[in-house]
């Protein structure tokens, strides 16, 4: 063995010829559930597969698969159950099986179909490869840890939602992994056995079916092993959150359709794909021309290392860093500056995006080409908001494009339906208002939306008393409309008095007025909805959304010490509360509350620091509050900013849900119709579903079906869902229209 110590488990089995084969599917026949897991033969280096040999693309293929099954509860210590690998490739990349491959292939596809429940560690993947490599669907996958650990512990607040831990070279942990704090067990020795192995076998592309196989199955049985494990353990606990229901009603299935949206692809128009990829090159290149005559020098504007020394050292610009000591040269940070460079920057920037993350991203992302070479297929990767539940994408990001000015409506332009196909986009109309209605039961927002009303022109209208109809508001107040607009959002988003004073250009204490006066004056049980939020966040440190789903905000119970006396605003030095923190001293905060952190214990602290930003407080007067009452903002700050977070997440994460599983009736109701056609985005609150054009009239009546009467009565929602609809051929239409 490579790795100290490692030895087999008498219960992990190799099943490498064909009796040990029939073996292992009559024992799956006749459990309940099992877990599985593939390996593949793709290199397992950090790179992005655009960096990584063509042939490696085209080539890959699932060198084995792994079950376990079998376990009834877990022991303490834990001890390895019944798992079994089948190989699939040898180390030359011939088939194991040889002339019996597809024989043994019929195997795994009668086990992956048989009734038992699935169980699997991040199985959205696994059922792709499955499908993409085999051609064999996965029935039943019903089970996830991956899922069940983010619905517990969504901001991994006590270990990854990885199946085992990442070792640095000495044996400390860099990442710890489910395994390990779950099942209390060394789970990564298998893993740095693994490690070991591809080092010494494919030190270049650290592929697994370069490795022996006796080496590589006791990996892969502990890889089924501990997620069989781990969903015994993860059950439990979600039946005592509560949250059984959203994982079951919501979190699964979404899987399901996700596998499904990933698989199909997003339709590319190459031809337009690579005009935007020229027509962008073509002006980065006259931008760069220009900033560089602006600047006097002659650098790659592309490159932001150069450009920010550029900007801040040769040009003298104000310049900031960020924590890793790199100049910032973002668009936000470049827009701040005063000098005739910013405008051909920001444009730059702008094409830099479309070129770089969506153009040529998209192209070099097509897998397939159909419609006679004009359609190129794109495969972007969903994944689920840790915190909210709300969906976003990668490779390339088609959830959150630039908005229409920056470029968005360029970017949408290049994605279009085939001829006779067509996108059909449902939009939830005000839907995270219409959830603080529901939640808060305030009634002047319910019986607003009861009635049909614009509710920013609602609101504008109760909160500045406008002497006109709410129909009119629009038309003769719009200045107002649009500051209900920001008062609206900024309540649902937990913004701060501040930061909505600085949105509607007005002062803390007239924005102070109009929020907590004139807004909630006219929204009493809205107001009484926020507090009684935030006193259940700070008493248990977390929110449950609508469905159960829970957001937990641990630092919302962070105890504030009481502050000291702050001296007079001209005797304290210019670094009050600026200067050394609890953290920086490395001290323990509860000294804080007990008051033994005093100026000369600071002192001494500080006199063993070598950093020279320390010099200044040695012997200043004012050390031990300074040091207090910067502790005493801090824990403020904690505080905040959960309970603002708090409210948001329950708005967004109940429309987050509400969203999903009515994309998971869509999906249903489309397969069960034999319609031809897919979901194919899901931004937000919108859902677009890719259909034959003599087929869009169906679609429509099963997505408002869905998404508004079954949802309504799924929720009890106490005011009335509707959605807005465009159906569309090329994507960035969708707008064109709307205006």
């Amino acid at each position: 063995m490579f790795f100290s110590q490692v030895t087999t488990p008498r219960t992990y089995y190799l099943v490498d010829n064909p009796k040990r084969l029939s073996w292992l599917a009559f024992q799956l026949a006749s459990v309940k559930e099992f877990a599985f897991d593939i390996e593949t033969n793709h290199p397992a280096i950090r790179k992005k597969d655009k960096d990584l040999p063509k042939e490696f693309l085209e080539n890959e293929t699932i060198c084995g698969i792994s079950f376990a099954w079998g376990r009834a509860g877990i022991s303490k210590p834990w001890q390895p159950g019944v798992a079994a690998y089948v190989p699939f490739a040898r180390q030359d990349d011939s088939l194991w099986w040889g002339s019996r491959q597809d024989a043994a292939l019929k195997v795994i596809e009668e086990i992956l179909h048989n009734d038992a429940d699935k169980i699997a560690q991040h199985g959205k993947f696994d059922i792709k490869k499955l499908y993409k490599l085999w051609g064999i669907q996965t029935k039943k996958y019903n089970w996830d840890t991956e899922c069940a650990h983010i619905l517990l512990d969504e901001k991994r607040e006590f270990c990854s939602h990885a199946l085992k831990s990442t070792l640095a070279n000495d044996g400390s942990v860099i990442k710890l992994g489910m395994s390990d704090y779950f099942l209390d067990t060394s789970a990564s020795c298998f893993k740095e056995d693994l490690k070991a192995a591809l080092k010494f076998y494919d030190p270049k592309w650290l592929r697994y079916s370069k490795v022996p196989v006796n080496v590589l199955y006791p990996y892969a049985c502990s890889d089924a092993d501990y997620t069989l494990s781990l969903k015994l353990v993860f059950d439990e606990m979600l039946e005592k959150e509560g949250l059984k229901f959203v994982f079951h009603e919501v979190m699964m299935p979404l899987q399901k359709v996700l596998v499904l949206m990933e698989l199909h692809g997003v339709p590319l128009d190459i031809a337009t794909a690579k005009r935007v990829r020229d027509e962008q090159k073509a002006i980065m290149d006259d931008i760069s021309r220009i900033v560089q005559e602006l600047c006097g020098y002659e650098f790659n504007v592309g490159s932001n290392d150069q450009l920010g020394k550029v900007l801040f050292e040769e040009m003298g610009l104000p310049g900031e860093k960020t924590d890793k000591g790199k100049w910032k040269v973002d668009a936000e940070y470049v827009a701040t500056l005063d000098h005739p460079v910013v405008k051909p920057l920001l444009k730059y920037s702008r094409a830099k995006q479309i070129h770089n993350n969506y153009a040529v991203a998209s192209l070099e992302r097509v897998s397939e080409v159909t419609n006679n070479h004009t359609i190129g297929w794109v495969h972007t990767e969903y994944f689920s908001d840790l915190v909210t539940g709300r969906l976003r994408s990668t490779d390339p990001n088609l959830t959150t494009l630039p908005r229409p000015e920056n470029g968005g409506l360029i970017v949408k332009s290049i994605y279009c339906a085939p001829d006779d196909y067509r996108i059909v986009f449902k939009d939830f109309s005000q839907m995270e208002l219409k959830v603080a209605a529901h939640v808060s039961g305030e009634p002047s927002w319910v019986e607003g939306f009861r009635q049909g009303k614009d509710m920013h022109a609602f609101t504008a209208k109760a909160v500045f008393g406008l002497p006109c109809a709410v129909e009119e508001v629009a038309e003769q107040y719009k200045d107002k409309r649009s500051a209900a607009k920001v008062v609206n959002f900024g309540i649902l988003y937990g913004k701060s008095v501040y930061s909505q004073a600085q949105e509607l250009g007005i002062s803390y204490d007239e924005a102070d007025k109009l929020i907590n006066q004139d807004y909630f004056g006219n929204a009493p049980v809205l107001k009484e909805w926020v507090d009684g939020t935030h006193e259940f966040v700070t008493t248990y440190g977390y929110v449950s959304n609508i469905f159960g789903r829970k957001n937990h905000f641990s630092y919302a119970m962070t105890p504030v010490p009481e502050s000291m006396h702050w001296p007079s605003r001209q005797n304290r030095p210019r670094c009050y509360r600026e200067g050394p923190s609890v953290s920086w001293l490395e001290v323990d905060p509860q000294e804080i509350y007990e008051w033994k952190l005093t100026s000369d214990t600071i002192r001494k602290i500080i006199s063993q620091k070598k950093s020279k930003f320390y010099d200044s407080c040695r012997g200043c007067q004012y050390l031990q509050s300074c040091v207090t009452n910067r502790e005493v903002k801090r824990c403020n700050s904690l505080v905040n900013r959960a309970l603002r977070q708090s409210v948001n997440s329950v708005i967004q994460g109940s429309a987050a849900d509400m969203a999903s599983k009515s994309l998971i009736w869509v999906t249903e109701e489309i397969m069960k119709a034999g319609l031809d056609a897919c979901p194919l985005l899901y931004i937000h609150d919108e859902i677009g579903v890719y259909v034959r054009a003599n087929q869009v009239e169906q679609v429509c009546k099963i997505m408002d079906d869905c998404m508004v009467r079954r949802l309504e009565e799924f929720t009890k929602f106490s005011v009335p869902l509707s959605v807005d609809t465009e159906i569309v051929q090329r994507w960035s239409d969708k707008h064109l229209k709307a205006e």
